[in-house]
Formats: structure tokens, sequence, C-alpha cells
């Protein structure tokens, strides 16, 4: 690019003989930099549904984020987070809208569940919830294509110079379907469902604590309605999956059925919404979301070329 510059400012002189020229050489730039675009600013998520279910946001497989709720009003729940990058740094964590102070007491990037007569060093352990009785400790980095990093902190919540309490927090529970396996290993020890709110009460507000995968909130909701999953004979391969949702978004006016296909994605918004997967009982449909500001960069690029040529 750098050299197409130069070239063009200090030897090429323009004509409309080279104006060809000129155009196959701009789209091809624009191709290149559409390309950085992209990675820049794409970002990939993912929505699962259960049949009936409602959903306004999906979730970034790639980043976790720590969270504070205050649900004390049933209607509404005010929503304080926390980037994973400031959970690594470590210390004393002071967000704006609560009462009191997050402290990291320790924190790995990736862990894996232990049981309390395990004899594993450096566990940690919670003095409040669910990390009272199930213990985490540190686990390689994840290298699988088909893994990924489970993090789990010890948090303290400090108001001023009392301590209400520590928690653990994990992707571990709260993020599918690594909760469903905790809860088959361990359901019976922590005598609690794995998933359910961890919660504590300060200055007679209900809050709860929670480590989860990043979300991106829509302004509208899809209800899925029906999840359809075809097998070729004879074999357990999937030859056709698709699912029937329900637009509803008041903003815009939209109230209507969308069948989203394998090769046949729903854009509406700004994002793609892919039939990705599903899960075992035809009752769950995972979208893949994919929003990329610079998608339509490729198009005006060829377009460009094929006119220069």
């Amino acid at each position: 690019l750098v050299n197409l510059l130069c070239a063009h400012t200090r030897r090429f002189q323009f004509s409309r003989r080279k104006i060809g020229l000129l155009l196959v050489h701009a789209g091809l730039i624009l191709l290149l930099g559409g390309f950085f675009l992209s990675e820049v600013l794409r970002t990939e998520s993912q929505m699962r549904i259960e049949v009936g279910e409602s959903k306004n946001y999906a979730e970034d497989s790639a980043r976790n984020e720590l969270v504070v709720l205050d649900v004390t009003n049933p209607d509404q729940d005010k929503v304080v987070a926390v980037p994973q990058a400031v959970l690594e740094r470590g210390g004393e964590i002071r967000p704006a809208g609560l009462p009191f102070a997050l402290r990291v007491k320790h924190y790995l990037p990736n862990s894996q569940p232990a049981g309390p007569m395990s004899g594993d060093a450096a566990k940690i352990q919670a003095g409040n919830g669910l990390g009272q009785r199930l213990l985490f400790t540190a686990a390689p980095p994840a290298a699988r294509m088909d893994d990924e990093n489970k993090p789990v902190a010890l948090i303290e919540v400090v108001a001023g110079q009392k301590v209400i309490g520590d928690w653990t927090v994990s992707t571990w529970l709260t993020k599918r379907p690594w909760s469903s396996l905790l809860q088959e290993q361990f359901g019976q020890l922590l005598g609690a469902a794995v998933g359910a709110p961890q919660s504590f009460t300060w200055a007679g507000r209900l809050y709860q604590i929670a480590l989860r995968p990043v979300r991106y909130y829509k302004p509208f909701t899809l209800t899925l309605l029906e999840f359809k999953h075809d097998v070729y004979p004879g074999t357990d391969i999937p030859s056709n999956f698709s699912s029937r949702v329900h637009l509803t978004d008041p903003v815009r006016g939209e109230d209507r059925d969308v069948v989203i296909l394998m090769n046949s994605p729903l854009r509406y918004g700004g994002d793609a919404y892919y039939q990705s997967k599903f899960e075992p009982g035809d009752m769950v449909t995972i979208l893949e979301v994919v929003h990329n500001p610079a998608a339509i960069t490729p198009y005006i690029a060829c377009l460009l070329m094929a006119a220069g040529l």
C-alpha cells in the first residue's frame, strides 16, 4: 500500500487512459483495508434459545465479565459490569454505582473443579455460596480448538472497613455446558443447583454476583417457536436443521415469524443470525450472531476492480 501510494504520488501522472488502473488499485486497497476493519470491528457471539423462550441478548464466547446485579426491584435489574482484563490485574475495584468495593483475592485464567477431599494444592475456596463446597484449582491454558479457558476468581466484597463476604465466581457456574457437567458430577455434594444465583444483602438491597460471558443487548427479542432437525437416512449426521423464531421490535413495528436455515441467515439490525448448532433433544437452538460494520467493503472493492478491468 505504501509502495502504491508513493508510486502514484511521485511517478504516475493522471490521465484518462489510466482510470482503469487507478480503479483496480483502489479496489485492491479497499479490499485489504476492509479485511483489516473486519478483524478490528467484527464481533461474534451466540444466542442460545430454548423452545418457548425469548432472548434479547447474545453472549460472547471469547470474553467474560464480572457482574454485580441489584435485583431488589423485581421488575428491573441494575447491572454493573467489570471487564475480565480488570480482574486479571487483581487488587481492589471500585465500580461506579456500587456502595461497596470488590477485592480480587485470587484469579485463575483457567481452572478445573476439585472436591474438598482432593489432594490438589492451592485450592480456591470461598466463605459463601457454592464456593464453600466446590473448590477450584489451576489448569493449563486451553489448547484444543473445541475447548476454552474457564476462569475463576475469588471476590471479596468490602464496604469501608467491613468485609461483607467472599464468593467464588467462574464460567463453570454460569455457562453451559460446563454448569450442566458440574451439576452431574458435584450436584449431590453441593446440595444446590449449579447456575443458581449467588446473592447477598447489603444496606437493605439484594445483590447477585457472577462471572459470565459478555452480553450484547438488542433492542428487540427473538422467541423460538420451533426447531427442526433432519438427518441423512440411516445415520445421525445432520442434513438440515432450522429454527422458526418470532421477531418482536416495538421500535420498528416488527412482529413476524422468521425461519432461519443453515444457509439462510436472518439479517436484522446490522447483525446476521446464522443457524449454528443445537443441543440434544431438539429443544434448544444456538444462533451465531455476527456484527460486522465493514461487511460491505468487499462488494464495493470487487465492483471497483471489475469496473477498472
